[in-house]
C-alpha cells in the first residue's frame, strides 16, 4: 500500500515539518495536516499523492501554524 507517489516520480523533494511543542497530541498534528491540505485545496488542487487525511474541529493555533508551514514551502520553493 502506502506511498503511491513511489511508482510516479523518479525525484522528489522532501519536506520535514516537525512539532517543537511536545504538549501537541496527535490529533492536534492531524489537525494542522488537514489544515495544511485545506490551504493547498483553495488553490484550486488536491495534493496529488495525498491518500489519507484526519479531519477534526480546527482552532486557530492549528490553522496558524497550517499557515506558517505553507508559508515557508512557498518561501523556499
Amino acid at each position: 500500500y502506502g506511498y503511491r507517489f513511489r511508482h510516479h516520480v523518479k525525484e522528489i523533494s522532501l519536506w520535514v515539518w516537525y512539532a517543537a511543542e511536545p504538549s501537541l497530541s496527535d490529533q492536534d498534528l492531524e489537525t494542522i495536516e488537514a489544515e495544511v491540505v485545506h490551504l493547498v485545496r483553495l488553490s484550486g488542487q488536491w495534493p496529488k499523492f495525498q491518500t489519507e487525511i484526519h479531519f477534526h474541529a480546527s482552532g486557530a493555533a492549528h490553522r496558524s501554524a497550517a499557515e506558517g508551514i505553507v508559508r515557508t514551502v512557498r518561501e523556499a520553493s
